[in-house]
């Protein structure tokens, strides 16, 4: 069975190539520019939630809050995503259940991702 990956990242060329690295590694990629809404996350139900920091309509850890609140969606693993620094100390006080620093390695990335999916 293969692994569903909500990636969610409005740099439309990063958005890519998470698509293209995960599907090449065998998951099924469903692909936002914005942080949907709940309801289509329930409706997704994917494996693992990964989102970058910086999005248009909200922070990707007030994204993490909403899932982690939400009964439906709490189980679902979140992976931030960001440039920041702190992007470690930022994934802690969301909930997140991991994050990537950019710019990254993708094999570590992979890593990231398998240890949630």
């Amino acid at each position: 069975m293969q692994k569903k990956v909500l990636v969610i990242d409005d740099d439309e060329d990063i958005l890519s190539l998470f698509k293209w690295v995960l599907e090449d590694a065998g998951y099924l990629v469903t692909a936002y520019s914005y942080a949907p809404e709940l309801k289509d996350v329930c409706e997704l139900d994917p494996h693992v939630i990964i989102s970058d920091e910086w999005l248009p309509d909200k922070k990707g850890h007030q994204f993490c809050k909403e899932v982690k609140a939400n009964t439906a969606t709490r189980h679902i693993p979140v992976i931030l995503v960001s440039a920041f620094s702190n992007i470690g100390a930022i994934a802690k006080r969301s909930r997140a259940n991991g994050y990537v620093s950019k710019p990254f390695d993708i094999d570590d990335f992979l890593a990231v991702v398998k240890q949630y999916a």
